[in-house]
């Protein structure tokens, strides 16, 4: 229990730097990555750097480039981990000042209760502390996929439902630094209890599914005070119910989800 929290809380306790970066054991920088952050890092004096990457599959690779590019508040910082096309949560394309992860020596340690989602937990939690950030949209990092099968073909284990109870523990921490931070970060709870849902319809999953449906639920209910936006997800809510019901094929079930996510957009 712990796996990959553990290690890193272990390297954590040990770490004597200044600066704190993570790679994952397969994957790749360029050659000058650290030295181009830490460049930003002292030259305009902020506590954390976000890189752009490359994810890589054995067959493809796909650029992440995100448009947002320089200095930015912690605010703006914690927005770019949550949005689609941003820098996201994970650890590896980003640098930080040892001052936000350490609190008088203690570090701020991975939460060993979750198997999924506590990269994006930490970061969060982390960046809470900050002052600012640089985001270079530059690909210095390789992130290379090894499963490429689609998530409806991989057996759903109750245990990979915990990154929607990673999402809920970030919001206490957003609610913090500013609520406009917990909506946006509700939407994304919703897109993957929904994702995680259909996958459960799929395997027949029924616990996992009940448990995904609780969390769109709990979403609708606490959602933006736009009444707009709430009317659109509960219509979109009745609307994947209704459909899976009918037992609607995954592919157009996801096609009219990433549709209904384009009319979110327009009035986020």
């Amino acid at each position: 229990r712990g796996g990959v929290s553990r290690a890193r809380n272990t390297a954590l306790k040990v770490a004597t730097g200044d600066y704190i970066a993570f790679v994952d054991s397969d994957d790749w920088l360029e050659e000058n990555a650290y030295e181009i952050m830490l460049n930003e890092m002292i030259t305009n004096k902020v506590d954390a750097v976000f890189c752009g990457y490359f994810k890589e599959t054995d067959r493809k690779k796909f650029s992440i480039t995100p448009q947002k590019t320089g200095k930015c508040d912690a605010e703006t910082a914690l927005c770019q981990t949550i949005i689609r096309g941003s820098y996201q949560g994970v650890l590896w394309n980003k640098m930080f000042d040892r001052n936000i992860v350490f609190d008088n020596d203690n570090p701020i340690l991975f939460d060993e209760s979750l198997t999924n989602g506590e990269d994006g937990l930490w970061t969060q939690t982390v960046l809470s502390n900050s002052n600012s950030a640089y985001l270079i949209n530059n690909n210095l990092y390789h992130y290379r996929v090894r499963n490429n099968g689609a998530n409806f073909n991989r057996i759903l284990k109750i245990e990979r439902l915990s990154e929607l109870t990673a999402y809920d523990k970030a919001n206490i921490i957003l609610e913090k630094v500013n609520h406009q931070l917990v909506n946006k970060n509700n939407a994304r709870v919703y897109d993957k209890a929904f994702e995680l849902r259909v996958t459960a319809y799929i395997q027949k999953n029924k616990i996992c599914e009940k448990i995904c449906i609780e969390h769109m639920d709990k979403c609708i209910e606490q959602f933006y005070t736009s009444k707009d936006f709430s009317k659109i997800y509960k219509l979109h809510h009745r609307l994947i119910n209704c459909l899976i019901g009918i037992h609607t094929p995954t592919g157009m079930l996801n096609a009219i989800n990433k549709a209904i996510g384009i009319m979110y957009n327009l009035i986020r």
